[in-house]
């Protein structure tokens, strides 16, 4: 275990980059090369980086590192972001973060066991990996190999050298400047076709029909303006399959065998009313049901998490219980 000490405390960019002895990444990594068409004869490091801001002193960062390191396993260093210098010539390096507004389960967990820990001065935190190639890589070889094998592009960005996390940006003197928020996008949907608003449905990824499209567009012609990006996003989420389970609730008609009110009514529904269990107090009344405990207590509680970009990422979004 190794560790890099900066005098003082200050209100700072620190970023502590952990390796594991144990990690099977970079085995994995280069045993894929071949079927993307790399047969370079290469070797691998990867890192973990964790990127830190606040007003914390050389003992308070080796604490946290002591919080996401296996003392036995992994060995760190740690130093100021704008001491992170790009790879000399002849390196290659790329590393990963995750993009924008991306739900970072990892930070999240250790901004929280620093609270625990009494760790006061943890403003941010934000994760990414680090992996340096030893061999010979055209550029473009490098980019293939990230775009491929390194990166998720839907929620995930990379460099090819040191990378920054998304969360600051670094002034001179290499301390906490909060990114600029860029403003909302606006979307022009007035006046448009059917051909034209299933379009934008594409386009953004919203999967609304053109029923939906066409409520959306006739209430922002009532308000007498265009919606912002987050508005559709909004909306689209709010009708969305997972959230108001249209197929469960729609009608379904089948040949020769009449309609079904809705799976969820005529099923599920049904079926807990028809069964009446007098423990059971509130169901499918509310976002969760609620259950007699014993004589004097009631539970209701429910299970179901979330990530950041639910829509458009199924693994650490949509999909629930994945750890949110």
């Amino acid at each position: 275990m190794s560790v890099q000490q900066t005098e003082g405390s200050f209100d700072r960019i620190f970023c502590i980059e952990v390796t594991s002895s144990l990690t099977t990444r970079p085995e994995a990594i280069l045993h894929q090369l071949p079927g993307i068409g790399i047969a370079q004869d290469l070797h691998l490091e990867t890192r973990d980086l964790y990127f830190i801001q606040g007003k914390l002193p050389p003992q308070d960062i080796q604490r946290l590192a002591a919080l996401i390191c296996d003392p036995v396993t992994d060995h760190y260093h740690w130093h100021n972001l704008k001491d992170r210098v790009a790879p000399i010539k002849g390196e290659l390096v790329v590393e990963v973060a995750l993009r924008p507004g991306v739900t970072d389960n990892a930070a999240t967990q250790l901004r929280r066991a620093a609270k625990q820990a009494g760790i006061a001065g943890l403003k941010a935190v934000a994760t990414g990996q680090s992996y340096r190639f030893e061999g010979h890589l055209a550029e473009a070889e490098l980019h293939r190999i990230a775009r491929s094998l390194l990166v998720n592009d839907t929620i995930q960005r990379y460099t090819l050298g040191v990378i920054e996390p998304e969360f600051v940006q670094r002034d001179q003197n290499g301390t906490g400047v909060p990114a600029t928020p860029e403003p909302p996008e606006i979307i022009q949907i007035a006046g448009l076709d059917s051909n034209g608003l299933m379009a934008v449905s594409r386009e953004r990824r919203l999967a609304l029909d053109e029923t939906e499209m066409r409520a959306v567009q006739a209430y922002f012609d009532r308000q007498g303006r265009a919606p912002t990006d987050a508005e559709l996003e909004t909306l689209a989420q709010t009708w969305s399959e997972h959230c108001v389970h249209k197929t469960f609730k729609a009608r379904i008609r089948m040949s020769g065998e009449g309609e079904i009110d809705g799976l969820l009514r005529t099923t599920i529904m049904a079926a807990t009313r028809q069964i009446d269990a007098p423990w059971v107090l509130s169901a499918f009344v509310d976002n969760a049901g609620v259950i007699a405990f014993d004589e004097e207590n009631d539970l209701s509680f429910k299970v179901e998490t979330h990530n950041h970009p639910s829509a458009i990422e199924p693994f650490g979004g949509a999909n629930t219980g994945v750890g949110g």
